[in-house]
Parts: structure tokens; C-alpha cells; sequence
């Protein structure tokens, strides 16, 4: 988000559901503006809602300030299993969405959470423009990641 202090410290929202992982890899990814970047945590602290990392070879605000929006990411392969039936967004992201009635509606844009407590909500776009799906069982009938599929139920109004 932004450089924290004088010595390389940046400050780096997570947007993650699992904010106690935060800071347990030693290495991850910053993307973009080119090419994802190796880049190794030296420190990972809490501060208010977000966290301060030290980056290895990143010891002046001016280094930090190099590193301002972008993203920590880590390959698929580092992430944890979850439990059957959730998915990490960017697995969603990309998919087709088919509803039952109405057939292909577009392809998951982006995805948000609808307040604090809410539900995730899919961003679709498709030639009738952009619809939210909210991500609940009684919407979504099945999601297929080897297929590209998310199948759908809409109901009125959305």
C-alpha cells in the first residue's frame, strides 16, 4: 500500500479470509509491473488492520516506495487446502457462468465481499453488461474448476 517509516518497511493490506497465515512464507511474489518478482520477507509485523513487511534488499523508503501497488502473491501449489465447497477468488475469476435458464451470462470479472459479514458476490460481464451473482447455495448449483464452469440458478432481479 504504502512505505511505513525510513528503513523499507511497506505496509500491505491481505485480502485474504486466513490474515493469521499472514507472514508465515519466508518468500512470495510481488506482481505486477513486469514479471513476477521473487522477493524474500525479512519481518512481518501486525499494524492496525494490516501488516508491515521488510523485504530482503529493501532498506530505504525510497526502495519501498518502488513497491507501492502491487501484490504479494504465492504460487497455487504454496496455498493451503481448503474444505470442499470454497474456493480462493482467483480460481473463480475467468470462469464462464451458465445459468439454467438463461444459458451463458458472461465470465467472472472480479469478485467482492458484501460487507463485513456478507457474502462473496461474482462480478459478471457479458454482452448484456455486468451482473452480481451473489455466491450462495441458493444460486450457485455447482462450480467446476477443471471445466471452466460455474453453474448457476439466478434469481429475480439479479
Amino acid at each position: 500500500m504504502k512505505p511505513h517509516g525510513l528503513r523499507g518497511e511497506v505496509k500491505v493490506i491481505p485480502m485474504t479470509d486466513f490474515p493469521e497465515r499472514f507472514g508465515l512464507r519466508r518468500e512470495v511474489f510481488l506482481e505486477p509491473p513486469d514479471e513476477p518478482t521473487l522477493m524474500v520477507v525479512e519481518s512481518t509485523r501486525p499494524h492496525k488492520n494490516a501488516f508491515l513487511v521488510k523485504f530482503k534488499g529493501v532498506d530505504t523508503i525510497s526502495d519501498a516506495e518502488s513497491l507501492v501497488d502491487r501484490f504479494v502473491r504465492v504460487p497455487d501449489e504454496w496455498l493451503p487446502a481448503l474444505e470442499e465447497g470454497t474456493y480462493y477468488w482467483h480460481q473463480l475469476e475467468g470462469l464462464s457462468v451458465i445459468d439454467d435458464g438463461e444459458g451463458d451470462i458472461g465470465k467472472v470479472d472480479h469478485i467482492f465481499r458484501a460487507g463485513e459479514f456478507g457474502n462473496d458476490v461474482l462480478v459478471v460481464v457479458g454482452d448484456a453488461g455486468e451482473r452480481l451473482v451473489p455466491m450462495i447455495d441458493e444460486v450457485i448449483l455447482k462450480v467446476d474448476l477443471d471445466g471452466g464452469v460455474i453453474r448457476v440458478r439466478l434469481q429475480e432481479g439479479t
